[in-house]
């Protein structure tokens, strides 16, 4: 947790151990104000989860500059080939979820949130037990279906935005490379598509 945090290890105090699929130490310290919360695999000892529960103050830092923190702050903790996917904004705490991308497929249920203090950048939340559950190197086949067939399926209504191949999770613990498209309808709402990559099926609509 110390070297996670980049503060002194006496600081931290245990507060429990905790059982379930990833068994963990819960380690506690008063930080910036606020109570930092950092849970800790047994196994391997990697940081599941992080919260300080400080107060934010006023924004002085924009979305960009907390995604950038956010990547920066996963790299320099060797998470290597991470790409952001989308983020919220909420009570002036910039929440990133990144996901790995193995060549061109991003791979989603390898997913970890960042949270940034828009206050002052410093990192308020780290969630990584998706990536701890899933992430591998995948042996990934080829598209059946390509990205010009994938695309005639997508409705007249909507505009394409955008496209890419990505892995998605499905029901039962198994996994689909999709074409994903982000969409939009002429009143401007937003969609996400996802199409089998290998029989053009409509698998999932966001």
């Amino acid at each position: 947790a110390a070297s996670f945090t980049g503060l002194k290890p006496d600081i931290f105090q245990l507060l429990s151990t905790v059982e379930g699929d990833i068994p963990s130490y819960l380690f506690s310290a008063a930080v910036d104000g606020g109570t930092l919360t950092v849970e800790v695999t047994r196994a391997g000892g990697l940081v599941m989860n992080l919260f300080n529960s400080r107060t934010i103050g006023s924004p002085t830092l924009s979305a960009e500059d907390g995604v950038a923190l956010a990547r920066t702050y996963l790299e320099e903790r060797g998470y290597a080939d991470m790409q952001e996917s989308y983020y919220l904004d909420q009570g002036n705490i910039l929440t990133v979820n990144f996901a790995f991308r193995q060549g061109d497929v991003l791979c989603y249920p390898d997913l970890v949130k960042v949270s940034v203090a828009l206050d002052n950048g410093r990192v308020v939340g780290f969630e990584s037990q998706g990536y701890l559950m899933s992430h591998t190197v995948r042996d990934l086949p080829e598209a059946a279906v390509t990205l010009a067939q994938a695309q005639a399926k997508i409705s007249p209504l909507l505009h394409q935005l955008s496209h890419q191949l990505v892995v998605i999770p499905t029901e039962g613990e198994h996994e689909r490379l999709c074409w994903e498209f982000k969409c939009q309808t002429e009143e401007g709402q937003h969609y996400l598509i996802y199409l089998n990559a290998q029989t053009g099926q409509e698998e999932r609509i966001l």
